[in-house]
């Protein structure tokens, strides 16, 4: 009886073996199948499952440099990238290019940063290790139905070959606009890197979709904007309070260079080139844009209009503060500002 007992064991023994063997050798094939880059093929990076679709490669020539955006005359953010080395391919640009008696298009592709996270940037697609890739245009059907609580949605499709994907994205309108915006990029789980990345504009009324920039982030409930002329490009960077005070970004979409970095309260309300920008004097995050005038104005608010109660109450509850906030009107294109108004809100200490 102990013979047959011990046979048993020793047999589930190797059996379990066998089958943990199996599970790390599937294990060991999915990872290979989705993260090497010497195959030049699709995928759907395991580690990030909400990306969409890219491509892993190499590059073909030696001393290639990576370039921030897509063109010859934009800075280089990595010079002398060796032949054979890793990348993965995350967009492709709307135009062609014509380099070294190639006519192709730019590539957006990530490269390994060694002790850092992946580096991205553009690389002209002569020097990469892939067939030739033109753009796949995206089409908006229209705005998906809206669900209380949520961002609005847009739904559209692009064809791959003769397959139709469809996919849904987060959009964004100013009040005063007559077009919906949205960013396009590897984090949407329907992205395809043979499509273009960066901010779009849709216009409803006509079914227009442009292309404005290769720029945008967008993370959980941010978003991005333009003026009416789109020479200005609005990224909201998210929240950093408790009651609406957000962080926005404005860079010129000729170059990509930064013109404005503040905070706003709830809402940029954009006119035309005007939008309003908030400070905060006891505030330090806020001390760029702090000087004599609106510290004067602060004190006379202050003076004048002293702390709500039922804030002071719930900030008493709640271990949060009850902070002024000066509101104040800023031309974009003039770098002008008029001073609007003053306004208590509750937010979490800075030590929080």
């Amino acid at each position: 009886m102990k013979k047959i007992l011990v046979f048993c064991l020793i047999i589930l023994f190797f059996s379990c073996t066998n089958i943990r063997q199996q599970s790390d050798l599937s294990e060991e094939n999915y990872l290979q199948n989705d993260v090497s880059a010497a195959t030049g093929q699709e995928a759907r990076l395991r580690n990030r499952d909400h990306w969409g679709i890219i491509y892993n490669t190499t590059v073909n020539t030696d001393g290639v440099n990576l370039h921030w955006h897509p063109t010859l005359q934009s800075h280089i953010r990595r010079r002398q990238i060796p032949i054979d080395e890793t990348i993965r391919v995350v967009g492709v640009s709307t135009e062609s290019d014509t380099i070294d008696g190639y006519t192709g298009h730019w590539l957006r592709v990530e490269i390994d940063g060694q002790h850092q996270s992946w580096v991205s940037g553009w690389i002209f697609s002569k020097y990469v290790n892939i067939e030739t890739i033109t753009p796949n245009e995206l089409t908006i059907v229209g705005l998906a139905p809206e669900e209380p609580g949520q961002a609005r949605r847009l739904n559209g499709f692009f064809m791959s070959g003769n397959t139709e994907i469809q996919f849904s994205v987060s959009a964004h309108r100013q009040a005063s606009q007559p077009f919906w915006t949205f960013v396009w990029n590897a984090l949407n789980i329907d992205f395809r890197f043979d499509t273009s990345p960066g901010s779009y504009a849709w216009f409803p009324e006509t079914g227009e979709l442009r292309h404005i920039t290769y720029l945008g982030d967008v993370g959980t409930a941010s978003w991005v904007s333009f003026t009416d002329d789109f020479r200005y490009f609005i990224q909201d960077n998210g929240s950093r309070s408790f009651e609406g005070l957000r962080n926005v970004t404005i860079r010129r979409v000729s170059n990509n260079n930064v013109v404005f970095y503040g905070l706003y309260l709830d809402d940029i309300r954009l006119n035309g080139l005007y939008i309003e920008i908030a400070s905060s004097p006891s505030n330090s995050r806020t001390s760029l844009w702090l000087d004599e005038e609106i510290i004067k104005f602060a004190e006379n608010f202050r003076q004048n209009n002293p702390k709500p109660a039922d804030m002071v109450q719930r900030a008493q509850e709640t271990g949060m503060v009850v902070e002024l906030v000066i509101i104040w009107e800023y031309n974009i294109e003039s770098k002008t500002r008029r001073i609007l108004r003053g306004e208590y809100i509750l937010t979490f200490p800075l030590d929080y």
